[in-house]
């Protein structure tokens, strides 16, 4: 006679299975996760955090917008769909930069964390932009790129910081400029139209979209909309970030306090 041996958890109920009641499934070993009291592979301990579906050997199905690496052996096994391009994005060198102030388009959303208001509100916190009619009277599209330099998001300095570090968009890093990165900007947006950058310059006829100052930021330094001005992400001190303005098609580099309201643009590696 031989004796019939009593089943583990995992013979009896699923691959995986630590300990189990009847044929219920209570825990499970690393590398699964406990579903309706059975044990399945855990895709994301095996594969990274975009993969959805798996066997044992491998990923077979990435989340939205991410795709098959073509290394069978990559890990993580999906990787970014993204491509430098579009109304959203345009690359320099090797940046892939936002092509409308944050906030300005739905593919650039303010992330949580950041207090929205619309322009004549009032936003007391160091994390808020403000959206709508930002810029003064005779503000226009005049340099053909269908987004008028009067109606642009703008964000404090803090707000700023965070917004780029928390957008995440195509499984990217994304964060602000630096000021090096930022020196040759306006020769990839004066008199580019639809497939330029479409900076703003406080003066028409330069070849960008007219934006002038306005004093509808309630709650920023001086209350002031300041369009033609985009924050780098280099610091001159814990409260001051460097940043770039455009006036009468020069560019123009100084230091500013973090509660200035200004355009946000971010950048990621390509």
């Amino acid at each position: 006679c031989v004796a019939n041996m009593p089943q583990s958890c995992a013979q009896r109920i699923s691959e995986g299975c630590l300990s189990c009641d009847g044929n219920t499934c209570l825990s499970c070993d690393t590398g699964y996760v406990l579903k309706n009291g059975k044990c399945e592979i855990d895709c994301v301990y095996k594969f990274g955090t975009n993969c959805t579906e798996c066997t044992q050997d491998k990923c077979k199905t990435c989340a939205e917008d991410y795709k098959l690496s073509s290394d069978p052996s990559a890990n993580p096994a999906c990787e970014s769909e993204f491509t430098c391009t579009g109304e959203n994005f345009m690359q320099i060198g090797n940046l892939c930069v936002t092509r409308r102030n944050m906030g300005d388009s739905d593919v650039l959303a303010i992330p949580n964390g950041v207090t929205v208001v619309n322009v004549g509100l009032g936003c007391p916190s160091n994390y808020c932009c403000w959206q709508g009619n930002t810029a003064g009277g005779g503000c226009d599209d005049a340099n053909g790129g269908g987004y008028s330099g009067c109606n642009r998001t703008i964000c404090k300095g803090f707000a700023a910081e965070y917004i780029c570090n928390n957008y995440n968009y195509g499984g990217k890093v994304w964060r602000l400029a630096t000021k090096t990165e930022m020196a040759n900007w306006p020769s990839y947006s004066k008199n580019w139209g639809t497939n330029g950058l479409q900076l703003c310059d406080y003066y028409a006829g330069y070849g960008s979209a007219r934006c002038i100052d306005t004093n509808m930021c309630v709650g920023a330094d001086y209350n002031t909309c300041y369009c033609r001005n985009v924050f780098t992400g280099t610091l001159q001190h814990s409260t001051a970030l460097y940043r770039y303005s455009l006036s009468q098609g020069k560019w123009e580099l100084t230091t500013n306090s973090k509660g200035m309201a200004f355009s946000v643009r971010c950048v990621t590696e390509l």
